[in-house]
């Protein structure tokens, strides 16, 4: 199974950074408080859909500095020119990461 059994599940879609922004902790920060509201919910597994491209700003450091797990990672077919992080050869991947929630239902 990709995504663990769990009696509640929540999940984290499409959050950014403003560029220029990035580095600074914010997204930890915000990372930091969704996962105490899942926690206060009763939530034990989060589930976050995401880009992973491997710039230095790639949502895969931060999910993985923050205990998550990819599970699934499909690379997409694109032209580079359509993609706004690469810029000679598209290297993004759609991705799938999971992480128990401490405090969760269990």
């Amino acid at each position: 199974d990709l995504i663990p059994a769990a009696d509640r599940y929540g999940h984290l879609e499409m959050g950014y950074v403003r560029d220029g922004a990035t580095g600074r902790g914010i997204g930890s920060r915000l990372l930091g408080r969704l996962h105490r509201i899942g926690a206060e919910r009763g939530v034990d597994v989060l589930v976050a859909d995401s880009w992973y491209h491997g710039g230095a700003d790639s949502p895969e450091k931060l999910f993985d500095r923050h205990g998550y797990e990819a599970v699934h990672r499909e690379p997409i077919d694109r032209p580079a020119a359509e993609c706004p992080k690469c810029e000679v050869e598209c290297t993004c991947e759609a991705a799938l990461a999971v992480r128990r929630v401490e405090g969760g239902a269990q």
